[in-house]
């Protein structure tokens, strides 16, 4: 949506259309998009009989991590298992579609004349936070303007 003094991105529709795509629409919504202090390991939970599916949901979600940041580390979560996905990752996946359903307006917003030439960067790291390989995990967020 745009105004002469704003532009707000949002992609209300296409998760919409997702939410309906995996029949998660009837799901009660939930506040936050994961759990935390929450470690998933490669063994919980029973493998996925059919990954396609649980492929899919993640590669939809990650189209919107442009305009929706705050889904970005349960998706993170979520990427670390695609080879061998199991049921506990999958009840990940879904928990972040019952989020999106909460919080399906949120977005982008960008105010004109703001200064888009400040840009702050802010980095973290866990080290040696996997409990399945003893690599060290990362996050980090750039904010333009």
């Amino acid at each position: 949506m745009r105004t002469p003094s704003s532009l707000f991105l949002s992609q209300h529709k296409y998760v919409i259309d997702l939410l309906q795509k995996f029949h998660l629409h009837t799901l009660k919504s939930v506040r936050t998009s994961c759990l935390s202090r929450t470690t998933f390991s490669l063994t919980d939970g029973e493998l996925l009989l059919d990954p396609c599916e649980y492929r899919s949901m993640g590669g939809a979600l990650q189209c919107l991590t442009m305009t929706r940041p705050d889904i970005a580390y349960a998706l993170h979560v979520v990427f670390q298992f695609m080879h061998a996905p199991r049921t506990t990752h999958l009840h990940v996946v879904m928990r972040i579609f019952t989020y999106l359903q909460d919080t399906i307006d949120h977005g982008a917003f960008y105010k004109s004349g703001s200064k888009l030439d400040l840009l702050v960067a802010f980095y973290d790291a866990d080290w040696v936070g996997c409990p399945n390989s003893c690599h060290s995990t990362t996050g980090f967020a750039v904010f333009l303007g």
